[in-house]
């Protein structure tokens, strides 16, 4: 049986107000045990993230970067479980363009995560829409 995980609107680095402490909790406490067990008991477990992976569309502090490498992506890549990714209108510093991501210069190099930029199906059964925007508002239109 296959599991997901649905993810959304993680704005990595939201403002002043961010509480690191409290989503380190999180990730160390619920998330990460719940995904090792989730792992051991169903083998076939996916991460689906439905965009906003960070909250600023053009700067993106090193600290913010680091931290969520070291909260989240360097874990969760030695898991070796599947996450697929579209990019949200936080994630997009050109409104009509999906050309260039924030997802693709951070997430790009880690081999368990697909980035989807165009109307994706996941296992027959989950589709994925990224942003509409005028570059891609015609694919997604025929997509749906």
């Amino acid at each position: 049986m296959k599991k997901y995980f649905i993810l959304n609107d993680s704005h990595w680095d939201y403002g002043d107000q961010y509480n690191e402490k409290e989503i380190q909790n999180f990730f160390d406490n619920i998330f990460f045990p719940k995904i090792l067990e989730y792992q051991k008991k169903y083998k076939d477990i996916k991460i689906i993230h439905l965009g906003d992976w960070y909250e600023k569309k053009y700067i993106i502090k090193i600290e913010k970067l680091e931290f969520v490498k070291n909260v989240f992506l360097d874990r969760f890549c030695k898991l070796n479980i599947p996450m697929h990714i579209i990019p949200g209108n936080h994630d997009m510093p050109y409104p009509e363009s999906l050309k260039i991501t924030s997802l693709d210069l951070t997430l790009q190099g880690y081999k368990n995560i697909t980035i989807h930029k165009e109307p994706a199906i996941i296992d027959n059964i989950i589709a994925l829409v990224p942003w509409i925007c005028e570059e891609n508002a015609e694919k997604v239109l025929n997509f749906i």
